[in-house]
């Protein structure tokens, strides 16, 4: 996995166990920005005070190499960067006030490999979404983790409302559920209409959600009413889409497909799609900030904007092989419908949901 996230003035690149710095005063990547050796055990948190008894209790994976599965930021003034990786950790990393280094603040264990991290709206708390079909949420004070809410499908991308108020959690059984928040044991909707499992998701002001997944089809859907407000199939292969996000002044959304160099401008108004690219290398990540589009090739970090700014910095040494060398860390996300293997499926699903009832029960019963 690799990814590319802007945090104030901060780019920042995640690959395999390297985690890198773009300076823009120097125009160099900086591959010292951050170090798994400065982890203190102290700074780990073992526990969230709450489990019944000893085996219950959640614990790091022993690897022989860290991975990064998930990074969120928060962005200015905090500058925190929140990374999931496959030791079933959740890090919490502040950059300093220069931009050259990072230094590790906490971690909490969750109990799965995480898939999906979102900072909540006051940057107190990171949510976090993982294979099982969880979500837990880690306080970033304390590092202790929390179980929040549940799904019978793998979450593959978990997010916020810009008002703070609702989690939206998208996963592979084609759904979008739109939970209350904090009170997330509510959940207020469902959207329905994906075909294929649902990657990404992202917001606007207005109370709308735009997502792409599987089926190719990039989806507008009120979040009140749940109605969708549009529906277009970005490319005439129907390839699936890797990832959606709304530029910072909500005007477009941008989208780029799997194993592709392309990706799509959406006017968020009048829905006309634009596509581009800026080089003829796969796109294995991007990010909008407010000065550019981040773009992560497989040989390039590209700064790209489209009134014709375009600045290219290739990718060397350790980054550069790890970026080469990328691979999904969920594989094919597609059902295998044969018989046997749907029938092993629905039982899954089956008693995933009996377990997920009976905690969301619990939870209710609580808060009475």
């Amino acid at each position: 996995m690799s990814f590319v996230v802007g945090c104030g003035e901060n780019v920042i690149i995640a690959s395999g166990s390297i985690i890198a710095n773009y300076e823009h005063s120097t125009g160099k990547m900086n591959t010292e920005f951050f170090k798994w050796e400065s982890v203190e055990e102290k700074n780990i948190v073992q526990t969230t005070g709450e489990e019944e008894d000893e085996e219950k209790k959640p614990q790091k994976k022993a690897v022989d190499d860290i991975v990064v599965l998930c990074i969120s930021t928060s962005g200015s003034p905090n500058n925190l960067l929140a990374i999931g990786t496959n030791e079933k950790l959740l890090h919490i990393l502040k950059i300093s006030d220069d931009g050259l280094t990072a230094k590790h603040i906490i971690a909490g264990i969750v109990p799965k490999a995480p898939t999906s991290c979102v900072f909540d709206k006051e940057n107190a708390h990171v949510i976090i979404g993982d294979r099982a079909g969880e979500v837990h949420k880690m306080e970033i004070a304390t590092g202790k983790v929390v179980e929040i809410a549940g799904a019978i499908s793998m979450i593959l991308d978990v997010g916020l409302s810009t008002d703070g108020k609702h989690l939206i959690l998208a996963d592979r059984d084609e759904k979008i559920r739109i939970l209350r928040y904090p009170e997330s044991f509510v959940i207020e909707n469902i959207c329905l209409g994906h075909t294929e499992y649902v990657k990404s998701i992202a917001f606007q002001s207005n109370g709308t959600i735009w997502s792409g997944g599987g089926d190719g089809h990039l989806r507008h859907w009120n979040m009140t009413t749940v109605k969708p407000l549009n529906s277009k199939q970005i490319f005439e292969e129907k390839n699936p889409l890797a990832k959606v996000l709304t530029t910072p002044d909500e005007k477009h959304v941008i989208v780029t497909v799997e194993n592709s160099a392309k990706f799509c401008i959406v006017n968020t108004e009048t829905y006309d799609v634009s596509v581009d690219s800026v080089s003829d290398e796969p796109i294995i990540d991007i990010f909008s900030s407010p000065k550019y589009l981040l773009i992560l090739t497989k040989t390039a970090l590209v700064l790209y904007d489209p009134n014709n700014y375009k600045k290219e910095v290739a990718l060397d040494g350790d980054l550069a092989k790890s970026v080469a060398e990328t691979r999904p860390a969920l594989g094919n996300l597609f059902k295998n419908v044969t018989y046997n293997n749907q029938e092993e499926y629905e039982k899954r699903k089956s008693e995933k949901f009996a377990k997920v009832e009976e905690k969301r029960a619990l939870k209710r019963k609580a808060a009475q």
